[in-house]
């Protein structure tokens, strides 16, 4: 059995921003923390990646809300991606 750890979270969080699965990419994210697997920049950057390409822009947002509340600092890419779901949006 695979033990879930940070980064397998993180390729399925990926796999799911390529396929256009936002919502398994949050859901995925929401698991983890059920999981007591700590969330980190590349997760939510993967996450972002995810909502850019489903164009939810709200949900971008809330994202780097999230990020913050975890005291974790979206980093250029995160900011990058959560702009693109608004443009595209």
């Amino acid at each position: 059995r695979l033990q879930a750890t940070s980064i397998t979270c993180n390729t399925l969080i990926s796999a799911c921003g390529r396929g256009k699965a936002w919502d398994h990419a949050l859901r995925l994210l929401a698991d983890m923390q059920q999981l007591y697997i700590q969330p980190d920049k590349v997760t939510f950057t993967a996450v972002a990646a995810a909502i850019a390409a489903g164009q939810h822009p709200v949900v971008a947002f809330n994202l780097l809300t999230m990020m913050r509340n975890q005291c974790l600092q979206p980093d250029a890419g995160t900011y990058g991606y959560s702009i693109s779901a608004y443009w595209n949006a």
